[in-house]
């Protein structure tokens, strides 16, 4: 690994970041930012460690036209809502 980008990684880090290759030294700064809040390295982390989060499926009626959800009743729409949060 280079030196400025090393002496980089330990301005931002401190001196005991002291990664042996470029995989570890991205690592330990994406850990690093996510104990200090940064929340896109908390999702990189979670991603990586407990899987990606499974969007909800919304199931239609046989007669709905998933083409375009806009033009669904309101009523409808708040069904699905209700029916997504049970």
């Amino acid at each position: 690994m280079s030196d400025w980008l090393m002496a980089d990684l330990r301005k931002k880090y401190g001196p005991d970041h002291k990664p042996n290759n470029m995989r570890e030294a991205m690592l330990m700064s994406v850990y690093v930012d996510a104990s200090k809040g940064d929340n896109v390295a908390r999702v990189f982390v979670a991603e990586r460690t407990e899987g990606k989060v499974p969007q909800a499926q919304i199931n239609l009626n046989a007669n709905q036209n998933t083409d375009d959800l806009t033009k669904m009743p309101l009523a409808d729409i708040l069904a699905l809502a209700q029916e997504l949060n049970t």
